[in-house]
C-alpha cells in the first residue's frame, strides 16, 4: 500500500514536471472512514486531449496501480488551469 501511494504521487509529480509548467504544487492526503485520499494539485495549464481521457502511458499506470487497491482515480482539469489527481478508496493501511 505504502509503494502504491509513492509510486502515484510520483508519477503525479513527473507529469506535472514534463508538462503543466506550473510553479506550484500541492500534495495532500488523509483518511476517512479507513480509506486513504490522496490529492496532488497543481497551478499549472491543465490537461488535455488524451491525457486527460487516461490513455497517456503515465495516467493509464496510476489507474491501474489504483484499481489494484479497489480505489479510483479522479482527474479535473479546470478552466483556471488547475489539475488534481485524486486517489480515492485505498485501504488506510499504510
Amino acid at each position: 500500500m505504502q509503494r502504491t501511494l509513492l509510486r502515484l504521487a510520483q508519477e503525479a509529480l513527473a507529469n506535472v514536471h514534463r508538462r503543466a509548467a506550473a510553479s506550484r504544487v500541492h500534495i495532500g492526503s488523509h483518511v476517512i472512514a479507513d480509506r486513504v485520499h490522496l490529492i496532488i494539485s497543481d497551478n499549472g495549464h491543465g490537461i488535455q486531449g488524451k491525457q486527460e481521457t487516461g490513455s497517456g502511458r503515465g495516467i493509464r499506470s496510476m489507474q491501474d496501480r489504483t484499481y489494484r487497491w479497489d480505489g479510483e482515480l479522479r482527474i479535473r482539469s479546470g478552466s483556471t488551469g488547475t489539475t488534481g489527481f485524486s486517489v480515492d478508496g485505498l485501504p488506510g493501511v499504510v
